[in-house]
This record gives structure tokens, sequence and C-alpha cells, in this order.
């Protein structure tokens, strides 16, 4: 969708994105900024995305679990009726030099491989031939991450352009959650290949999923979101969302808790976007909490909660954790 310009002419009918909400032109406009007291414009509702430099978003939010590839995901995610999954995890176990993206395995044990990144093309056809866009996680916990071997921001942003090229797909979520063991250096130049990726194909999203405590997101430890984040505006990558994985907190994890780690990460994104109003901050924000550490009526808090801000996405771990579909039963009232 895109940005309004007051430069375009637009006729009735004609819909842009404008602070975070897509609105409808009523008649023939130039130069008239949508606003609720113009009649020229309608509102249509909050845009979930778009967030620093990056394209609008569409009206109604995403609610999208996380499959692994060893979750039987075609089954699992059609069983619910699912219309978007996040399919991990992508990496480069390879220690050898050369980029070499693959799906990883036991990263998380201490023995990381890897299988081709064709292994799972079928899959993901299939998700696909049954209505499902297939968004495409690289990280996860310990993983090792695609840009580990590269040289060049360039060759990164070949090795990003390849995955969505061979998997057919246009989302990368950018779950890197290795940082404690990687220079800060190799993630700049994974931005700066992102900004890239981004500038040549303007449809791909990519956005961050990162590490949270109950006060929002962090800048140190495994996954330095903080840090991250700041640098990405700067390097213009145009960020589509981010998502604070709230989970593990040093307490319960609960809708209070949650609720008040949203809050602190909007805080923070405030004073990186500065552009934006907070509603179109919440645009781009979504939540990733972990399904065996709440419950199903925080769940039903969550999606009310989600609704009001307008957020971008409720996205939890994992499809293997949602026992008889019970948590999609509620989330997929959101939007």
């Amino acid at each position: 969708m895109p940005q309004w310009n007051a430069d375009t002419a637009y006729s009735g009918g004609d819909q842009v994105v404008h602070d975070g909400s897509l609105w409808t032109a009523e008649w023939w406009t130039r130069g008239s900024t949508p606003a609720e007291s113009k009649s020229v414009w309608t509102r249509e509702g909050t845009c979930r995305g778009g967030g620093g430099g990056g394209g609008g978003g569409s009206a109604g939010g995403i609610y999208s679990l996380y499959a692994g590839t060893w979750m039987n995901p075609v089954d699992g995610v059609t069983s619910r009726n699912l219309d978007h999954v996040y399919l991990t995890v992508l990496g480069d176990a390879t220690d050898d030099g050369k980029v070499n993206a693959g799906w990883l395995s036991g990263c998380n044990t201490g023995s990381c491989s890897q299988k081709p990144l064709s292994t799972q093309t079928d899959t993901i056809q299939a998700l696909q031939n049954n209505g499902v866009e297939v968004r495409v996680s690289i990280g996860g916990a310990d993983g090792r991450v695609v840009a580990r071997d590269a040289s060049s921001a360039t060759e990164l942003k070949n090795a990003y352009a390849n995955i969505l090229d061979t998997l057919g797909v246009s989302t990368l979520d950018i779950d890197d959650e290795n940082a404690d063991q990687r220079s800060e250096t190799l993630y700049g130049m994974r931005n700066e290949a992102l900004a890239m990726l981004k500038a040549e194909r303007p449809n791909v999203t990519v956005g961050f999923t990162v590490s949270a405590t109950a006060d929002g997101i962090v800048s140190y430890g495994h996954s330095r979101g903080k840090t991250w984040i700041k640098d990405a505006e700067k390097k213009g990558v145009g960020l589509d969302y981010v998502q604070p994985m709230t989970m593990y907190f040093q307490g319960d994890e609960n809708f209070g808790s949650i609720s008040q780690s949203l809050e602190g990460t909007v805080d923070f994104l405030e004073t990186v976007y500065t552009g934006k109003s907070r509603s179109a901050i919440w645009s781009m924000v979504g939540v990733t909490p972990l399904l065996s550490q709440i419950s199903t009526q925080d769940a039903t808090q969550l999606v009310d909660y989600a609704e009001r801000k307008g957020m971008y996405s409720i996205a939890p771990w994992a499809l293997n954790k949602d026992t008889n579909g019970k948590f999609s039963d509620i989330f997929t009232q959101f939007g």
C-alpha cells in the first residue's frame, strides 16, 4: 500500500497509508493531508507494519504461530485454519569462510548442523497451496547466523536474496539469538545487507524478533534488540515490525507482565522513530509469548489488548505447544 504523497493526485476509492493508518479518498484530492477532520478522507483502520523508513501495511493484525520444520507444519497449520506461519529456523552451521544458508538443527544442544534450503521447498509449497503465507525465521536459540562467514554486506544481501528466491517467500524474520558469541560488527553488516535488500526489493518484509524482560526489549545478552534496532534505523533498514519475545521473565509470564513489556518496548521505539506517532509505532509491534507459560485467559486478554493498541502481530512459540489448537482458537480472533 503506497504512502500518502502531497504531490500525488488521488481519485475516489484510492487508498494510502499515513501516520500508521489506512485511508480511502472519497473524491479527487491532492495536497490534503489525511485526517478524520477532513471529509475527503475516510480512515479505514490502523495499519500493521511500516516501521522506520519502511513501507506501509494493511488494516488487520496477523496471527502467526512459529513452527519448527520438525513439527509437521503442514498438518498443524492447515488443521488450525491459519493463514500465516513462521517456519524455523535458518542459519549457517558451517564455519568454512563461505555463506551457506540452510535449515538448522541441534544448535541449542551443542551439535549444530544443517540441511539444504531445498529440503523444505515442498513443505512451503504445500502450505502456500493451502493459502498460507510462509515467513522464514533466521537464527533461533544459539543458532549460527547467516552472516557468520560473510565478508561484505553485498555478499550477505545476495545470500538473503537467495533464501527468498529458493524458498519462494517474501518475509525474513530476524531472530538472531547468538550475540554473546559474536562481534557486534557482524550485526552491523547484517543491517547494511538488509537495507540493501529492502532498497532492491521494496515489497520484502523484514522484522526483528528479539529478547525482552517485563520492562521491554534489551540491549545486552544473546539478543540485543535495542542496539540492533537503533543501528537498523541509522542504516535505513526500515523495519516492518518488532516482536519482543515475552518469555522466561524473572517472575510470572502472564497478561500483566506481557503488556508491561510491550509498553516498555513502545517507549523505547519512540526514542528511535521520532517522526512517528505512538499509535503508528504500536502498529509495527508484535508479541511472541511462550504458549506453555500463559493461560487461555491471558490469551483472551492479549487479543483484546492487541486490538485496542492496533498491534502488528501475535506470533507465539510454538505450534507444538498449542495443544488441540486451544490457543489458536483464541488468537485467530485477532485482526
